[in-house]
């Protein structure tokens, strides 16, 4: 799990949340309160990977999974969780920026 600091309190985290969902359109997999489960389209709109977001006082905690095949996830597909990853902390960072300078 990785804790991404922000200047936002809970319930602003879940609008962080909520807003990066929207434009992302991500498949919402559970919503409840502060915990929130999505899966993340990889080829022809199928899930490749499972998002699990938390919201703290200034912090969003994010877990992400590859859900894989019943035949393996394939070795080129490590790198791709990398970039999954970097992305989704990204989208954070600069939702997070565009609604601190409001």
């Amino acid at each position: 799990m990785i804790a991404i600091v922000t200047p936002f309190n809970e319930v602003e985290n879940i609008s962080l949340i909520e807003k990066i969902v929207d434009e992302q359109q991500w498949i919402t997999k559970t919503k409840q309160g502060a915990l929130y489960e999505f899966y993340i389209p990889f080829l022809f709109n199928q899930p490749g990977h499972k998002l699990t977001l938390i919201a703290r006082d200034n912090a969003i905690l994010l877990n992400l999974r590859n859900i894989g095949s019943t035949k393996g996830r394939m070795p080129y597909l490590f790198g791709i969780d990398t970039l999954k990853e970097r992305k989704i902390i990204g989208l954070i960072g600069s939702s997070e920026n565009e609604i601190y300078s409001k």
